[in-house]
């Protein structure tokens, strides 16, 4: 019976599944929509596609700033840049880009607190 079913048909329960759920009838038996691999694909193919973008911008953009830190080039910026393109698709590079938030929050707040301590001037 299943195989006479085209894509986007709908296929409603048997008499017996109807009865071994407790309905009075078919018609209170739940519809089914028959779908294929075909018409599930694009969706798959899309998310796909963004994942390998972001993984290939976002990787190019982390390693272009490590590269920074020895070479002449704003790494301070491009690092967190990288992680947050990655973050958008990698757990990983959320968390990460997370600590590195704190640790800058830190870092400004010991720099704030040791230059108002007073010194020359």
């Amino acid at each position: 019976m299943q195989g006479d079913l085209t894509p986007g048909t709908v296929r409603r329960g048997t008499e017996a599944e109807a009865a071994r759920r407790g309905r009075a009838s078919l018609a209170q038996t739940e519809t089914t929509r028959v779908t294929t691999d075909a018409t599930a694909r694009p969706a798959g193919a899309w998310r796909t596609l963004r994942r390998l973008l972001v993984t290939l911008a976002g990787t190019a953009m982390l390693l272009a700033g490590v590269a920074m830190i020895v070479l002449p080039g704003p790494a301070i910026v491009a690092i967190p840049a990288g992680l947050a393109i990655l973050g958008l698709e990698y757990a990983w590079a959320r968390r990460a880009l997370h600590r590195l938030q704190a640790k800058a929050a830190r870092a400004a707040r010991t720099r704030s607190v040791t230059s108002d301590s007073g010194g020359p001037g």
